[in-house]
C-alpha cells in the first residue's frame, strides 16, 4: 500500500515538473528576453515607460543608484587600489641585511617565498641569523650576498664574481 502511494506522489510530482517547465517554454517563445549587454545601473526609462505605473518608476529610478555599486565590496563603494609603499612620497628604503664576512657559503640560504607585483618584486629569503625570513629587493645585501634580479623561478646573487641562484622550487633529481 505504502509503495502504491509513492509511485502515485512520483507520478504527480513528475506531472507537476513536466507542467512547469512547458509553461516556462511558452512564456520563453511568446516573449523572449532582451540578450543586449547593458552595464549596471544604466537604466532606460523611456523602454517601458508606457507599461509601468508611477510608483513602479519611481521604485526602478531608486534602485539605479543601489544597482550601480559593487555588490562584493564591503562598503558597497567602487574599488580604489591603494598605492604600493614604493608609490608613497616618504617610502623608507630597503633595510639591507648585517653581511657577516664574505665567503659564507650560499647553502646557508633558503628562498621562502616571491612577491611579483607590477613595478615591485620582493624575494623571502632565511638565512641563520633570520630562520624565518627577511624581506629583500633587487640590490640589497644578504650574508654578504647581493641580490642581482628576481623571477618566477628564483633569485639571483652575487658575491664578487660569484653568482648563484636560489630556486623556489628543487629541481628534482634525475633518475
Amino acid at each position: 500500500m505504502r509503495t502504491r502511494h509513492l509511485i502515485l506522489l512520483s507520478a504527480l510530482n513528475a506531472g507537476l515538473a513536466l507542467t512547469l517547465i512547458g509553461l516556462g517554454g511558452i512564456a520563453w517563445i511568446s516573449k523572449p528576453p532582451s540578450l543586449a549587454a547593458r552595464p549596471i545601473g544604466q537604466w532606460d526609462p523611456a523602454e517601458s515607460l508606457s507599461s509601468k505605473s508611477p510608483e513602479v518608476l519611481q521604485a526602478m529610478a531608486t534602485m539605479t543608484e543601489a544597482l550601480a555599486r559593487p555588490l562584493f565590496q564591503r562598503n558597497r563603494r567602487p574599488f580604489v587600489p591603494e598605492a604600493l609603499p614604493s608609490e608613497l612620497p616618504n617610502a623608507p628604503e630597503p633595510i639591507a641585511a648585517i653581511a657577516p664576512p664574505a665567503g659564507v657559503d650560499v647553502s646557508a640560504l633558503m628562498l621562502k617565498g616571491l612577491l611579483i607585483l607590477p613595478g615591485r618584486k620582493r624575494a623571502l629569503i632565511a638565512t641563520a641569523e633570520a630562520p624565518d625570513g627577511i624581506w629583500v629587493e633587487p640590490g640589497t645585501i644578504v650574508s654578504g650576498w647581493t641580490v642581482k634580479s628576481l623571477d618566477q623561478k628564483g633569485v639571483l646573487l652575487a658575491l664578487g664574481k660569484t653568482e648563484a641562484m636560489l630556486k623556489l622550487y628543487v629541481d628534482k633529481p634525475a633518475n
